[in-house]
C-alpha cells in the first residue's frame, strides 16, 4: 500500500507544480491518527479540516487532489522545499522546516544525500512523502519515505542494517 501511495501523491504533487509552478507546502499527516494494528481507516471526507492543512493556504490535501483507492493502514505526510506561505525554496540541512527537523532519522532519511546530491546554490524544488504505520504493535513507527528529487523510496529503520540505518 505506502509504495503505491507515496508513487501517486508525488505524482500528484509533479501534477499540481505543472499547474501552480510550485509544489504544495508541507502536508500534516493524514489521517491524522494511526489505525490499531491489523485495522485499516478511510480517508478523511474532509481532508483539509481533518488532516491539519495550513489554515487558509488553499494548498492542503484536497487541493493537491490525491486520494487513496481504498482505506489505508498508514497515514502520510509531506515535506517540500516550500515556507508556510508558498515560497523560499529551502535546502533541508541548512534551513529545516519545522515539521521536516521533527522526523525520525533527521532529514537525511529521504534517499538524498543533500549535502553532495543537491549544489545549495542550485536548489531545485522538491518534495519528500512519508509513509508511517505501526506494523508489529511493538509502539514503534516503520516509514515508508520517497522523494521527487531521485524518486527512491525506502523503508525507515532498516531491519537489515541493524534497525537504525537506511536503503
Amino acid at each position: 500500500e505506502a509504495v503505491a501511495n507515496l508513487q501517486g501523491i508525488v505524482e500528484s504533487e509533479q501534477a499540481y507544480f505543472v499547474r501552480f509552478n510550485q509544489y504544495t507546502t508541507d502536508l500534516g499527516f493524514c489521517p491524522p491518527n494511526l489505525p490499531p494494528l491489523g485495522e485499516t481507516q478511510l480517508w478523511p471526507a474532509d481532508v483539509d479540516a481533518d488532516c491539519d492543512a495550513p489554515a487558509g493556504s488553499g494548498r492542503g490535501w484536497a487541493l493537491l487532489g490525491w486520494r487513496p483507492d481504498d482505506s489505508v493502514v498508514f497515514r502520510y505526510r509531506i515535506f517540500t522545499s516550500y515556507d508556510a506561505v508558498g515560497n523560499n525554496i529551502f535546502h533541508p540541512t541548512g534551513n529545516v522546516s519545522a515539521s521536516m527537523g521533527g522526523v525520525d532519522g533527521g532529514v537525511n532519511t529521504f534517499a538524498v544525500d543533500w549535502n553532495t546530491e543537491i549544489d545549495p546554490l542550485d536548489i531545485q524544488p522538491w518534495c519528500a512523502v512519508e509513509a508511517e504505520a505501526d506494523t508489529d504493535a511493538d509502539g514503534k513507527s516503520v516509514f515508508i519515505r520517497t522523494n521527487s528529487y531521485n524518486n527512491k523510496s525506502y523503508r525507515f529503520p532498516d531491519p537489515e542494517m541493524g534497525g537504525n540505518e537506511t536503503w
